[in-house]
């Protein structure tokens, strides 16, 4: 019978104070020849049991709460550590093993001994689920949560393994293996919607389907021990092999690859993705904690506290790795942001490209469609690109003609293990381009949807793909990261650091994946190079780069896609501007997190259609992390040329609403236009601000609060707004949101500036308005559906004033003309 360390927790304490002696005895077993010792971390001692013996911090997960939630192997706690290390622990009835976050915003976790599942809410009050009985008595080990918001966890007694899954309100199912004695140890949710495990005894790599069906997967050695398992940012399954003193990496499709820790005998045990893109993973007797890049190039760093035997690592949501310390009894957090990566140096033969060791990130290649290709299904070439039928594009009507971009970011999507957009099918082309067309709108000057505007992708669009698929399948968020001129020494870091990157070439967007001596290896959507040094593209990128990060929340902006030839700057809440400055016929970027840039039309793959003049594309203006506040857009141009642009407002959750205004410039004079933004949470709307005038008749705009009477306001037109085209339904005055009486209004030039404006009565009480009020706003749409706002000043007062009649209010427009 064999008798393994998971099978009961004193055991495992014993176990952990005599590997602690070993290590002591066998201090070649601490350093490698590669080993680094990080200045970035941070250790933080719990509380003992007694002034002796040891909690042993065992399993550690990040919870729904922003904390870090751990197990002891060697107490009757489970504990709470925040991000700024405040330590907090709450009694349980029995030793606890693997914990994790749960969809339901508490934490779960398994009592091995007691064959219970126990929930913890953020305020520690905690319930325990016995797991019915069965043949065998249950030894639950592993917990994860699903992408079905359900617990799933390996359930382990030498003669009867099964996987066991449980919903929050404690009903269970299980699933038994082929055969008994594998030992099922950790279990996560895979990039391609299943559940996958590692087999200690059976040497396997397992995968579970929701519904329960069982696949398996040998290693090659025989006595690997595979242990802990994660999902990494390549879209692949990496796993510790404490046997074979390895890392493995699985494709959703089984294939395995192995790479070899430097430290012999290192004794591999947790592993995590972490916020840079990097598999991190501790070291049980090396003493270490390892990093390995999505191409295999490990390295190790050497942990402050001698003989801590590290057991258990996972990312926070401060984007630091945290761990457990069994012998050291604390808990250690490496902080990512402070660990600096080598910095390259330039070659001889092409500076700035730096020389960095050789390796190329596992960027799958997908195909726009046009042969020779490699995709085994470019089933999507003659899909229908952003309504090429609709709109007249360069480039021509489908993906094979247009969409090389967007193909590019189907690449990025599946690199960072986005495998499984938002309808369950897997990211292709065809699923990223029926994404990107939600909402279309079109007018004269071409159409804007979710992810295309006039033919151009818009780069921002692959957060928000990410954000809903995460919302549905538990997958990574990513993010745009900005734009801006090609740089080969900021290409090389983002490769070294795990990042691919978009690339601008001529009339082309590409993928950069890797180094290779003086040039960037690329995967390239429609023709067969495999090199920025092609002579097509001069080993440069000259429309620029696309860059992509890891993120767990912040996805506001505001980004403006205006057609050329006309372009656009924008102006904050605080006076700074980004876009083209026509004064000084410069670019400024003075906002914050902002840029702005051009995309050039996009050239016709097949070579069929003439190539576009250099002046035809998009110019973008993007600010990243705005604050709230009124946005002045101003649009610019020559005299009597047309302009269409779209403005796109995302709030921190990545919930995106997004106009099309089009228009023509009667001078050269800017076409400015004001909109209300807010990043909160379902408060993002792109809301135009438009002039009103409360009281027409009365400068001062004095109101009594508590009168019986009406108050007037006139939606006031401008050279780029209509106001008569406003619907009179939706619009709304003061705090209470007060409709206009009988839900209408007088088309009437109210201020004489021979334009028709749109005057509507409210009755005072209604409104909201209160003593002591200085400002009363009105909101509404237009019969296009597009948000508007405006708000004027106000004098309240107590004492009675003269209401004005309503038949004066309906004549007022002609009132004031005469």
């Amino acid at each position: 019978m064999k008798v393994g360390f998971k099978s009961n927790f004193f055991l495992l304490s014993i176990l952990s104070v005599i590997i602690g002696v070993l290590t002591v005895l066998s201090p070649s077993a601490l350093f490698s020849a590669n080993a680094q010792t990080i200045s970035t971390i941070t250790e933080f001692p719990i509380p003992m049991v007694d002034p002796i013996n040891h909690s042993n911090p065992y399993d550690i997960t990040a919870g729904p709460d922003g904390n870090l939630w751990y197990t002891h192997s060697g107490a009757t706690k489970i504990g709470r550590i925040t991000p700024n290390g405040t330590i907090t622990e709450f009694p349980i009835s029995l030793p606890s093993y693997n914990i994790t976050g749960g969809s339901d915003g508490n934490v779960w976790f398994t009592i091995t001994g007691g064959g219970k599942i126990a929930r913890i809410t953020p305020d520690g009050t905690i319930t325990e689920f016995p797991i019915p009985p069965g043949h065998i008595r249950s030894e639950p080990h592993d917990i994860t949560t699903g992408p079905d918001g359900n617990l799933w966890f390996t359930n382990s007694t030498f003669f009867e393994d099964k996987i066991g899954r449980m919903t929050p309100n404690g009903e269970f199912a299980e699933f038994p293996l082929p055969s008994g004695g594998t030992g099922p140890y950790n279990i996560t949710t895979g990039p391609d919607g299943n559940l996958w495990f590692t087999e200690w005894y059976g040497n396997k790599i397992g995968r579970v389907t929701l519904d329960g069906t069982i696949t398996e997967f040998p290693l090659p050695f025989s006595d690997s021990n595979p242990h802990n398992i994660t999902t990494g940012s390549d879209g692949n399954l990496w796993f510790t092999e404490t046997g074979a003193n390895k890392v493995g990496r699985i494709t959703p499709d089984g294939t395995i690859t192995e790479f070899s820790i430097p430290t012999s005998n290192s004794r591999p045990f947790g592993i995590a993705t972490g916020s840079d893109g990097n598999v991190w993973f501790v070291e049980w007797d090396g003493n270490k904690i390892g990093r390995i890049t999505p191409n295999g190039l490990i390295t190790e760093f050497s942990i402050p506290t001698n003989n801590s035997v590290p057991y258990a690592i996972a990312a926070g949501s401060d984007d630091n790795l945290w761990f457990t310390e069994v012998q050291g009894n604390k808990i250690g957090r490496v902080n990512l942001s402070n660990l600096l990566t080598p910095t390259p140096s330039p070659t001889s033969t092409l500076s700035p490209t730096p020389t960095l060791p050789p390796g190329t990130l596992n960027v799958p290649l997908l195909k726009q469609g046009i042969a020779p290709f490699t995709d085994n299904n470019p089933s999507w070439e003659g899909t229908e690109y952003d309504h090429g039928t609709k709109q007249t594009l360069w480039c021509g009507t489908t993906i094979a003609d247009c969409g090389c971009a967007m193909t590019s970011m189907a690449m990025i999507l599946r690199y960072y293990g986005i495998v499984n957009p938002v309808d369950g099918a897997i990211t292709t082309p065809t699923t990223v381009n029926d994404y990107f067309n939600r909402n279309t709108q079109c007018g004269s000057g071409g159409c804007v949807s979710l992810g295309y505007s006039f033919g151009d992708v818009r780069w921002a669009a692959v957060g928000d793909y990410a954000a809903e698929a995460h919302s549905n399948y538990g997958t990574q968020k990513i993010i745009y990261d900005g734009g801006g001129a090609y740089n080969a020494t900021t290409l090389a870091q983002d490769i070294n650091d795990g990042r691919p990157v978009i690339l601008g070439v001529p009339g082309h967007w590409v993928v950069g994946t890797g180094i290779t001596d003086n040039t960037f290896a690329i995967n390239d959507p429609l023709f067969t190079r495999t090199h920025l040094n092609d002579p097509a593209y001069g080993n440069t990128a000259s429309q620029g780069m696309r860059r992509y990060k890891k993120t767990n929340s912040d996805f506001s902006s505001i980004e403006v896609a205006v057609k050329a030839p006309a372009q656009v700057i924008i102006t904050d809440p605080h006076g700074k501007k980004t876009g083209y400055d026509s004064t000084a016929a410069t670019i400024v970027q003075e906002i914050p997190n902002s840029n702005y840039f051009f995309d050039e039309a996009y050239h016709d793959g097949t070579g069929e259609r003439p190539a576009p003049p250099a002046n035809a594309g998009v110019h973008w203006a993007i600010v990243q992390t705005p604050i709230a506040g009124k946005y002045q857009i101003e649009v610019i141009g020559s005299a009597n040329q047309e302009y269409s642009f779209a403005v796109y407002g995302s709030d921190r959750d990545a919930e995106v609403d997004f106009k099309l205004f089009e228009g023509e410039l009667s001078s050269n004079v800017p076409a400015q236009y004001s909109f209300d933004y807010n990043p909160e949470p379902h408060e993002t709307t792109i809301a135009l601000q438009v002039p009103i005038d409360i009281k027409p008749l009365d400068k001062t705009n004095t109101i009594n609060p508590k009168s019986n009477g009406v108050i007037p306001v006139a939606i006031l037109s401008t050279r780029t707004f209509d106001a008569t085209k406003v619907n009179p339904k939706s619009v709304k005055f003061g705090p209470n949101g007060a409709s206009a009486r009988q839900g209408r209004g007088v088309k009437a030039d109210v201020n004489g500036d021979r334009k028709q404006d749109f005057l509507f009565v409210f009755e005072t009480d209604k409104t909201g308005i209160k003593s002591g009020d200085t400002k009363a706003c009105l909101t509404g749409e237009m019969n296009d559906k597009t948000n508007i706002q405006g708000c004027d000043t106000v004098k309240t007062v107590s004492y009675a004033t003269i209401d004005i009649p309503l038949l004066l209010v309906s004549l007022l427009g002609s009132l004031v003309n005469r």
